[in-house]
């Protein structure tokens, strides 16, 4: 589709991944401004229909882009499906021009029936959510200690067919029944972490066949997510991470069903925003979107 903004034309597309100059160029546009490489998760397979950049091109130059994350969840035993806006990128020789306003509107249009989005700005964009009727909302995060227990933990490569398989099969088939907020189905983000960022921090915790991934910071650990049947309470499993880790104080990367101490969270130089008139889980002021839903 083409259309004029400011005068140039450019074409307009929500569906660039199975159009390799496109796709390349989108590639290169990612690196460029973020410093992200799409290509190996696409070469193994993991972009899936939950990832659609909407994007304008200009020749055949992809120049701008919003992308639209599919996110399902649970909430009180309800499905939902929440929108995450991420990848918001303009080339730096087409600032300035309309495009990534363009884009939000259109973006806006067709995700209307979703039950809330939201988004994580750096801090150079924070004045331009709000013009597309976001509001900046504030996270909380559990942190407790933990009593260090001994327990099998055995590292799962990432690199191995087998043990890939292992964290996608629990995932899939068990979730995190700990959660409040959990990520359903949604294995192209779960592989953009594991198979990049998180690849040396999944482990599976082979009393209790239930996956984790966790990594120690600093004087404590943080425990993104556990994949298991639910039937070993969590605390329990947290004191298996913090043997491991030789650490007693654990943070969450996702919000627990049951009551643990809460505290302010703010990732550096990353605001959350939620479009107001949607649903909003943060609005308590007790609620963290998980680490896991972060795109």
């Amino acid at each position: 589709m083409l259309v004029n903004i400011s005068g140039k034309e450019f074409s307009f597309t929500d569906q660039i991944r199975d159009v390799p100059d496109l796709r390349q160029s989108f590639f290169e546009l990612a690196r460029q401004v973020f410093g992200l490489d799409f290509e190996p998760w696409y070469q193994e397979g993991y972009w899936n229909e939950d990832y659609r950049p909407f994007v304008l091109a200009y020749g055949e130059r992809v120049v701008s882009c919003v992308a639209v994350n599919d996110i399902r969840t649970r909430i009180n035993g309800a499905d939902k499906r929440f929108i995450q806006l991420g990848t918001v990128m303009t080339h730096p020789d087409c600032g300035g021009q309309g495009l990534a306003r363009f884009l939000m509107e259109r973006v806006l249009e067709e995700t209307a029936d979703a039950d809330g989005v939201y988004l994580f700005a750096n801090d150079s964009v924070l004045d331009f959510y709000p013009k597309f009727g976001f509001r900046p909302e504030g996270e909380a995060q559990c942190r407790t200690v933990v009593s260090p227990r001994k327990g099998c933990v055995r590292k799962l490569d990432m690199d191995s067919p087998t043990d890939r398989e292992i964290l996608l099969s629990h995932y899939l088939q068990k979730n995190n029944p700990y959660s409040s907020f959990p990520m359903l189905g949604n294995t192209g983000l779960l592989m953009f972490y594991c198979a990049n960022f998180w690849k040396e921090n999944v482990y599976l915790l082979e009393d209790f066949d239930t996956a984790a991934i966790a990594f120690p910071e600093g004087e404590q650990f943080t425990c993104c997510e556990l994949f298991g049947d639910g039937k070993v309470p969590l605390t329990e499993l947290l004191g298996i991470l913090a043997g491991h880790f030789s650490l007693d104080k654990a943070a969450l990367g996702f919000p627990p069903m049951e009551k643990l101490p809460l505290f302010p969270y703010k990732e550096e130089d990353s605001t959350l925003f939620v479009l107001e008139g949607k649903e909003n889980p943060c609005q308590m002021g007790d609620m963290l979107f998980p680490f896991l839903s972060h795109a």
